[in-house]
């Protein structure tokens, strides 16, 4: 593009130039006949001579464009090998002591359900048979006993629950980065936090889960009393 400009200018510079010298010599008819004929000459000449400029400056430019289609390339690639991406709920779930814990908690849950559904029906035996105001505050205290019996239980499960992951988060991290280090990887990004990748990005994924797994297959929920 920038030589076919440049070229075209030399042309109009060129013409013009000539152009001049005719209407300058226009009351003398030998000279402007010489002068016309010398153009007509020379007029191929130009021609190519411009053509020749437009084609050494593209010339000089297709370099550039190859220079940087290249190192675009090469960019490309250099990203596509330090980054990687990772399904951390997916590592979470899929190895075997994320199932472990799971398989614990819904042990937990129901052997605490047990233990309120009883009460309740205790209370709920109380109020069918109550007979006077002072059943009747017996009952609201029974109700305040679960009311509290739940909470403090949830509270120790949940926060039994949250001591596993911890423990599943720190072997998870600790396996990513050996990955990582082992595989000259420079950054590792959730998936869910990208908008789009290319399947030349590579997934860590499963080869997460297949090192967790082989690091430590159950982490104990430790309920505190």
């Amino acid at each position: 593009m920038l030589g076919q400009c440049f070229s075209r200018l030399i042309i109009m510079k060129l013409l013009k130039s000539v152009l001049k010298r005719c209407c300058v010599t226009a009351e003398y008819p030998e000279i402007q006949t010489i002068q016309n004929r010398t153009f007509s000459d020379f007029s191929g000449l130009i021609i190519a001579m411009a053509i020749f400029f437009a084609n050494t400056i593209e010339g000089a430019n297709e370099p550039q464009k190859q220079e940087k289609t290249l190192s675009f390339s090469q960019d490309t690639v250099l990203i596509q090998k330090i980054l990687a991406l990772i399904d951390l709920k997916k590592v979470a779930s899929r190895c075997k002591a994320g199932k472990d814990i799971e398989k614990q908690m819904m042990e937990i849950n129901n052997q605490s359900k047990t233990g309120h559904l009883e009460l309740e029906d205790k209370i709920k035996s109380m109020e069918q048979d109550k007979t006077s105001d002072f059943d009747n505050r017996k009952i609201e205290e029974m109700q305040l006993i679960l009311y509290d019996m739940v909470r403090t239980k949830r509270y120790q499960i949940n926060e039994a629950y949250k001591k596993a992951i911890s423990e599943l988060e720190s072997v998870i991290k600790g396996v990513v980065k050996s990955i990582s280090i082992r595989d000259g990887i420079g950054m590792v990004i959730e998936s869910d936090a990208v908008v789009y990748a290319s399947d030349n990005c590579r997934d860590i994924t499963e080869d997460v889960i297949r090192e967790v797994d082989a690091r430590c297959q159950s982490i104990k929920v430790e309920m505190k009393e």
